[in-house]
């Protein structure tokens, strides 16, 4: 119920920014793309009103948001 996602310093734990979303239920996130400098969000409706639809009309997507920081790939299990 946000409407955003926060960045951290992964070092000191300080609170770095706020990803303002016009979604009120950000309800995941991974970097992608071919830098992983893009961060895909999935959002969630359920329980909104038709009203509530028509002021988040992206609720329940998937939104794309370029970003200044980058992501680091994915492990790979080899076994």
């Amino acid at each position: 119920g946000g409407s955003g996602v926060r960045r951290y310093d992964p070092k000191s734990g300080d609170w770095l920014l706020t990803l303002q979303l016009s979604v009120s239920n950000v309800t995941s996130c991974a970097f992608g793309g071919a830098n992983l400098d893009e961060l895909y969000l999935t959002s969630a409706g359920r329980g909104l009103t038709e009203e509530g639809f028509m002021k988040q009309p992206l609720a329940g997507s998937l939104l794309r948001v370029s970003v200044e920081v980058r992501g680091v790939p994915a492990f790979s299990y080899g076994g």
